[in-house]
């Protein structure tokens, strides 16, 4: 029963010998961060306001992108550029990192000396290069980054079709595949069929899935993995 089970395990100081095994440090990190930023409370921001435009060729303004300055590994504060590419981080004065992401695009990331409030120089993002697949079939990708918000190469993800979309006459060749992210933290796996379910992997981490691929287009922004390294 339930009391039982809660008798045996009495206060827990029992399970005070089991080992931390180092490599979780970063997964656990990770979903920390993320939650802390879904809850709104990562950064406190500052006394300095700094302007911030991102752009997609110098002119035309990237909406929802992200604009976020680091002290060294900690969040100081972010926030999203609204439709003129406009976002008004804030921080008090010091050095720090300027990290901008956007869907679709590779990131930046820049030294920011802050003496006050200021306008940043225009950040131009450049579009990620993704390889379409054929007709029937998708190229799904996604962007690497590290624990400390920076883009990460040479990251080893992989990928296996669990199951297709029942469509008749196809036989899919269900091999687990691998592939690694680029210099601009990319990594992409063509020729996964519309509709397919499929499991992914990041490192050493647990499979995650299953995704399902769309059911059009050539290429797909794949769902969030997490993983090690």
């Amino acid at each position: 029963t339930q009391a039982a089970a809660a008798a045996a395990i009495g206060t827990g100081s029992g399970l005070s010998a089991i080992p931390w095994n180092a490599a979780w440090d970063a997964e656990v990190q990770s979903e920390c961060a993320d939650a802390i930023a879904e809850a709104g409370l990562a950064g406190t921001g500052g006394a300095y306001t700094q302007t911030v435009t991102v752009t997609s060729d110098g002119s035309t303004p990237i909406p929802n992108a992200t604009v976020a300055i680091y002290s060294g590994s900690t969040l100081v504060d972010t926030k999203t550029t609204n439709s003129s590419g406009i976002a008004t981080p804030t921080c008090d004065a010091g050095s720090y990192t300027l990290r901008v992401t956007a869907s679709g695009y590779a990131s930046h990331s820049a030294a920011l000396t802050v003496t006050g409030d200021a306008t940043v120089a225009t950040i131009t993002l450049s579009a990620i290069s993704v390889t379409p697949s054929a007709a029937g079939f998708v190229t799904g990708y996604w962007t690497c980054y590290g624990t400390a918000g920076a883009i990460e190469a040479g990251t080893t993800h992989y990928l296996q079709v669990v199951e297709g979309a029942g469509t008749t006459g196809l036989s899919i060749d269900g091999t687990r595949r691998s592939a690694v992210s680029g210099v601009d933290g990319v990594v992409q796996f063509a020729g996964i069929p519309w509709g397919a379910s499929v499991r992914v992997w990041r490192g050493t981490a647990k499979p995650m899935g299953p995704f399902v691929a769309p059911t059009s287009g050539t290429t797909w922004a794949m769902d969030e993995v997490v993983g090690t390294p």
